[in-house]
């Protein structure tokens, strides 16, 4: 494997091997060199949002949404997490999409009164 350096006094393109006796520039035939590393990184930004519609005098939310990011611990992936719990319709929908190909993991949309089993419909 050859890695690109540059001589210290006339600034000539050279390829050496890592490691390796260092051999005199062929221009100048100096021995310094210029070596350059680049470090690549990136970040990125995902959106998510949730939402609470409360009314004065009503202990809970009337309808609450939610639409972020969730890393599922069993399959070790990040999926895109959409739940709206509607109380005053009596609509639970939930999607839940994997992140990385796109696949569909669950679509359900039932009532809210048949979701049992599930946050505080759980027995205790």
């Amino acid at each position: 494997m050859l890695q690109q350096s540059f001589c210290q006094n006339c600034n000539a393109e050279l390829w050496e091997v890592p490691g390796a006796p260092r051999l005199p520039c062929p221009a100048c035939w100096g021995l310094g060199r210029n070596a350059t590393e680049v470090c690549v990184d990136a970040v990125g930004f995902h959106e998510s949002y949730r939402l609470k519609h409360k009314r004065p005098g009503v202990k809970r939310a009337l309808a609450e949404e939610r639409n972020e990011l969730s890393y599922f611990v069993r399959d070790g992936e990040w999926h895109r997490r959409q739940i709206l719990v509607d109380r005053q319709n009596d609509i639970y929908r939930e999607h839940i999409v994997r992140l990385k190909t796109g696949e569909v993991v669950v679509n359900k949309e039932e009532k809210l009164s048949e979701h049992l089993g599930h946050g505080d419909a759980k027995k205790r």
